[in-house]
């Protein structure tokens, strides 16, 4: 008879992932409903059994009804607003903690042994009631088109690790020795962890939800449930009438933290587990403490830390968790709950060997709950070190390499600040960042440059200084303004699309790599030949076949030998340069005489008849092209 009431949990365990299955094709309200039947027909044939077996099958009648509604009332919580799910992990709080105390309620004054098996069969009528409908409501609105969209986890694999331990539990009620009985509960807790190690059985968010479970269901309710055991009248403690308050004060706290866990921010939730987990070890240390009693308020304590404990582990775990993972990690727990149960029982054995009835006895359940709860400490300090380990593998693999090599290195020389640009400028206007101007010329290979020393800050406007020379730096005879160019600086080739770009010149459009000025949005009053912003992009449209993609084709800025010395911030966003200088002390040779064209600056050079014609059409293949 013994064995046949302990039927119960082995059948829960193993309903769990089969209700996981089904969720894939049944609304959660249809296994709610069903699951409720079990237990209503469970409750009212139990007034007829009359045999162990028939005993043995109602409790396996009540383990898959329970079964079958902890992870269908899970699904259908997660459907509706997230404070459902609170009021589900408080639920599973408080259901863990006073689990034995409601089974020995009926008891007291039971006048026949079948009201073990028909313990609450008002509750179970209105249960079974409101689950009606819920189910026909349901059938009114129908689920939501995405509600069984992430309902992918594998569940043979749970299926089979839950089968296996409750095989095992109930092979350890064959009269197996602690010797057995011990090992066969640490295979089993390995087991479960490495099915939680495994993102394709647990999901990828559900790692710490399956490892919050495991560690809830294995301790908290085997713990609680020998403590009230200690604590009854026979016992010296105060009795279930002594133990109500300390129950209802410890459920009221579990609602509020599992309230409290729900307002974090998630980015705070594995802290909010961690810590979570550490008041479920707070409890167990007040176990060897406290334990046992004769006034039940002291207990307040102890009930208080394991439902606060379990409540904020479990309502932040599940908020970093998706439906199937949370369903994943409830199939773990209860298997959990069996492993606690043969652990504690496997300690109870070699306390209780050899020991007579009396108080000795007494001493010896005490003695083994106070083992029990110093194992239990140090599994939970395990499983969080473990928990960690995980998250920094996941971590490691998921990092990136740090960024190294000259674009991660900042400039020597001070850079002025990029000028503000107002918000509603057109990206195609919007100029580039000084810190991606430096990156990019210390990326690109070096081009032909000149040095701009007669420039007064016009050097974009293509007109005329006072003396006849060009603001770019050349004058009127063609030849630049200091007569010579730079031979540490070669003419440099690139291909782009398969065919080869001309050096960058006076009349050539820059490569696209190279940095480009700064064009003003509008033509200064009366400059009516001043390029613009708007100017280049019609330029831009029409060269067809122009690989710069959009980059402005004024004179090429390369930075190979140069340094770039900061210019006044308020020149950009105006078309004026940036001052550059020499450091090397190479000799400058003269250089063919260049005549930049009108719209060079833009990337055009003008035609016989004026009209500037957009580069990459007609344009010469010679950059040195002389016009002087």
């Amino acid at each position: 008879m013994y064995r046949a009431h302990g039927l119960a949990l082995p059948a829960m365990a193993v309903a769990v992932p089969l209700a996981a299955a089904l969720l894939r094709r049944v609304s959660p309200a249809a296994i709610m409903l069903l699951g409720l039947a079990f237990l209503a027909v469970a409750d009212a044939a139990g007034g007829f059994a009359d045999s162990a077996a028939t005993v043995g099958l109602l409790r396996v009648g009540h383990g898959l009804g329970a079964g079958l509604l902890a992870p269908a009332t899970l699904a259908a919580a997660w459907r509706t607003v997230p404070a459902a799910r609170v009021v589900w992990a408080a639920a599973l709080a408080v259901g863990l903690m006073m689990a034995q105390a409601l089974a020995l309620l009926p008891i007291d004054e039971a006048t026949s042994w079948r009201v073990t098996l028909q313990p609450y069969p008002m509750v179970t009528g209105v249960a079974l009631a409101l689950g009606a409908i819920y189910f026909v409501l349901c059938l009114r609105t129908g689920d939501p088109a995405d509600a069984r969209a992430d309902w992918s986890l594998p569940w043979l694999p749970t299926l089979a690790s839950s089968a296996a331990i409750a095989l095992l539990a109930i092979g350890t009620t064959f009269s197996w020795m602690s010797a057995y009985v011990l090992p066969a509960a640490g295979l089993s807790l390995v087991l479960l962890l490495v099915l939680a190690s495994f993102e394709r059985v647990v999901g990828h968010a559900g790692r710490s939800a399956a490892l919050v479970m495991i560690i809830v269901g294995m301790v908290v309710l085997p713990t609680a449930a020998q403590v009230t055991n200690v604590e009854l009248r026979g016992l010296g403690g105060p009795g279930l009438s002594g133990l109500w308050l300390s129950f209802a004060v410890a459920s009221a706290m579990a609602v509020v933290a599992a309230a409290v866990g729900a307002r974090v921010a998630v980015e705070r939730t594995h802290a909010l587990v961690w810590a979570g987990l550490l008041l479920v070890v707070g409890g167990l240390v007040t176990v060897r403490l406290m334990v046992p009693v004769a006034d039940g308020l002291p207990l307040i304590a102890l009930f208080g830390l394991l439902s606060v404990g379990t409540a904020l582990s479990v309502v932040a775990s599940l908020r970093r968790a998706g439906p199937m993972s949370a369903v994943s990690a409830v199939s773990l727990c209860f298997s959990a709950v069996l492993i606690g149960y043969m652990l504690s029982v496997g300690i109870q054995f070699v306390w209780l060997r050899g020991v007579v009835p009396g108080p000795e006895m007494a001493d010896a359940l005490v003695g083994a709950v106070h083992e029990w709860a110093l194992v239990a400490g140090f599994l939970v300090l395990a499983v969080i070190v473990y928990g960690a380990f995980l998250a920094r593998q996941e971590t490691v693999r998921a990092g990136a390499p740090a960024v190294a090599g000259p674009a991660a290195e900042a400039p020597d020389t001070p850079v002025p600040p990029p000028a503000s640009v107002p918000e509603d400028t057109p990206p195609a206007h919007r100029s580039p960042s000084v810190r991606q101007e430096l990156a990019m010329a210390l990326l690109v290979p070096s081009q032909p440059t000149t040095t701009d020393k007669g420039d007064k800050g016009g050097a974009d406007k293509n007109s005329t200084d006072r003396n006849g020379a060009d603001k770019d730096g050349t004058d009127k005879d063609g030849t630049d303004k200091d007569g010579a160019t730079d031979p540490a600086a070669p003419r440099q080739s690139e291909e782009k699309a398969g065919q080869a770009t001309p050096p960058a010149g006076p009349d050539t459009p820059a490569s696209p790599r190279l940095l480009h000025r700064h064009l003003p949005h509008d033509r200064p009053p009366g400059d009516e030949t001043a390029p613009t912003a708007s100017d280049h992009d019609r330029a831009d449209d029409s060269a067809a076949g122009e690989p710069n993609g959009g980059i402005s084709a004024a004179e090429p800025q390369a930075v190979t030998g140069d340094v770039i010395a900061a210019g006044d911030a308020g020149t950009q966003g105006k078309g004026e340069d940036v001052t550059r200088e020499k450091t090397s002390g190479s000799p400058e040779s003269p250089r063919k005489p260049q005549v930049e064209a009108p719209g060079a600056a833009t990337g055009e050079r003008a035609a016989p008849n004026g009209t500037p014609v957009a580069h990459g059409k007609g344009r010469s293949s010679d950059s040195g092209d002389q016009r002087g």
